[in-house]
């Protein structure tokens, strides 16, 4: 929070759905690039490169991989964490493997 003349406002973060199309950083939109570069919080699935999620250098990085026969975290979770850190005033990004909104 910030106080202001007896006022405290809130920085409110926000929340980005990021897909990580075939896997190469270099096949990435413009917008999802700069996205990951300034994310402060990146929740990734398994199957995204690790190039790409490199690309968030300066964020915490946490897999939220769900496979058969491993412990894994739930979608309930997930939720819970992107709200948190969107509350916290993080820059978040949720990265999808592929396209999110045809395999999310």
């Amino acid at each position: 929070m910030i106080a202001s003349s007896n006022r405290y406002v809130t920085s409110t973060g926000f929340v980005s759905l990021v897909g990580a199309g075939p896997g190469d950083p270099e096949l990435l939109t413009v917008k999802a690039a700069r996205r990951l570069t300034e994310a402060d919080l990146v929740l990734f699935d398994g199957l995204v490169s690790r190039d790409v999620v490199a690309l968030a250098k300066r964020a915490q990085r946490f897999s939220v991989s769900k496979r058969a026969t491993r412990p894994s975290v739930s979608q309930e979770t997930i939720h819970r964490l992107m709200i948190r850190g969107a509350r916290r005033g993080k820059r978040v990004v949720r990265l999808k493997s592929g396209d999110p909104f045809v395999l999310g």
